[in-house]
C-alpha cells in the first residue's frame, strides 16, 4: 500500500510540476512580447510627411500621410497616402533597435490603379530623430533615407 501512494505522489508530482512548468512558460512568453511592444509604443500612430533638403526639413511642402502599426515582435507597418500623387504604399519594417530600422515598401496603388500594373518595390532605412517640428516645439520624427530618386523624409506624429 505504501510503494502505491509513493507511485501515485510520484505521478501526481509530475504532472503538477509539468503544468505550473506550462503556464509559467506562457506567461512569461506573453510577458515579453508585451515588453517588446511597449518598446514601440512611442512609434506608433499617424504622421505627415515631409521632403528633406540636405539636412533640413521642408516643412512648407507636405508630400504624404500615413500611418505607422505594430505587427508583433520588432515589425511595423507602414501604410503611406502620397499628397500630390494617387500613389499609395505600404511597407513592412524590421526595427533593429528602438531607433533605427529597415524596410521593404511596395505601391498597392500607382497612379490611381489599384491593384498595379507595374511591379514597384524597394528598400529604405530608417531611424527616429528628435528635431525642432513646425511648431517650434522638440518632436520624435521617424526618417526615411530610400535609394536612388527615394530620397530622405521625415514623418511628423500628428
Amino acid at each position: 500500500m505504501e510503494i502505491v501512494l509513493f507511485v501515485a505522489g510520484v505521478i501526481l508530482g509530475f504532472v503538477t510540476n509539468m503544468i505550473t512548468n506550462e503556464l509559467s512558460a506562457r506567461r512569461q512568453a506573453k510577458l515579453a512580447a508585451a515588453a517588446i511592444g511597449e518598446k514601440y509604443a512611442g512609434i506608433i500612430g499617424d504622421y505627415i510627411s515631409f521632403p528633406v533638403n540636405g539636412n533640413e526639413i521642408n516643412f512648407d511642402d507636405p508630400i504624404g500621410e500615413c500611418r505607422i502599426t505594430y505587427q508583433g515582435g520588432h515589425v511595423l507597418k507602414l501604410h503611406y497616402k502620397e499628397i500630390k500623387h494617387d500613389h499609395i504604399w505600404e511597407a513592412e519594417i524590421w526595427m533593429v533597435s528602438p531607433f533605427t530600422g529597415s524596410m521593404v515598401y511596395r505601391y498597392i496603388r500607382l497612379f490611381g490603379m489599384e491593384p498595379t500594373s507595374t511591379l514597384n518595390f524597394g528598400f529604405k532605412r530608417c531611424a527616429i530623430f528628435d528635431r525642432l517640428g513646425h511648431d517650434g516645439k522638440i518632436r520624435k520624427f521617424f526618417c526615411l533615407y530610400g535609394e536612388g530618386d527615394y530620397g530622405k523624409e521625415a514623418l511628423e506624429k500628428k
